[in-house]
């Protein structure tokens, strides 16, 4: 990563190794945040297929609930959890997944491509694998 001049020490952690779905149906992804999300936390999702940049896919901000293609991000009714769902998964949704938050907007670069995305308190990361049929998603 760089670029950027964004600075949060607030912290989200992956609460399960691993999801399991059936091609086709949903897989939810989940974090817990390190305090109670505010009104003021933005909450950024990425996707990395191998070998290319991070992806930007969607944004909640504070405890907003957010769609966009098939993804839904919401942050639970305790504010202490921030999960992605994806509906109908594809053996093309096979990416590292990616959360991260601040609490402003700033700009961030990833290799060559620039988004208007900070990743100022990524841990840990969700890794989608395609197993006969099977989605899974592991923490690496």
């Amino acid at each position: 990563m760089r670029g950027g001049t964004c600075v949060n020490c607030q912290q989200l952690t992956a609460v399960k190794d691993e999801e399991s779905s059936l091609e086709g149906s949903t897989v939810t992804l989940t974090y817990t945040y390190s305090q109670q999300a505010t009104g003021s936390d933005w909450f950024y999702w990425y996707r990395q297929h191998a070998g290319k940049p991070p992806e930007f896919l969607i944004l909640n901000y504070g405890t907003n609930n957010a769609t966009s293609g098939g993804l839904s991000a919401a942050v639970s009714d305790d504010k202490n959890q921030i999960s992605m769902k994806i509906s109908s998964a594809a053996v093309s949704d096979s990416a590292v997944y990616y959360c991260a938050e601040t609490a402003k907007l700033c700009t961030k670069t990833f290799g060559t491509k620039t988004t208007e995305n900070s990743t100022t308190s990524t841990r840990g990361r969700h890794t989608l694998l395609h197993f006969y049929g099977l989605f899974r998603s592991k923490l690496s």
